[in-house]
């Protein structure tokens, strides 16, 4: 079965903290901290079946190593550019995928 895991929206770092606010507000929670330059809020789905799994929003800044990521912010701005999929653990291990509009990650459950 696929399902969304996770939203993953590039910000860059001179807006960071205003989009930070921003989302907190639309969220009506502050967010958890994952790593440095990495935030996360849990949302609750309407009707959803599996009550200790949430969709996870991420904010993140780009890493400077990744090329890609410093792409996407300097050509879009701020934008959605991971998505990350829930996949059969069978299926393999976890891995992503590069798109010409962003990538997606590939997460076995």
């Amino acid at each position: 079965m696929l399902s969304i895991a996770h939203l993953c929206v590039l910000v860059p770092l001179n807006i960071f903290t205003s989009i930070t606010t921003e989302l907190t507000r639309i969220v009506g929670e502050p967010p958890i901290e994952v790593l440095e330059g990495e935030l996360m809020w849990l949302l609750d789905l309407p009707g959803q079946l599996m009550p200790n799994w949430h969709l996870q929003l991420l904010l993140c800044k780009p890493d400077v190593d990744d090329e890609d990521e410093l792409h996407f912010v300097q050509t879009y701005g701020v934008g959605l550019f991971k998505i990350g999929v829930h996949i059969d653990k069978r299926c393999g291990k976890r891995c992503w995928s590069d798109t010409p509009f962003g990538r997606v990650a590939w997460i076995p459950m």
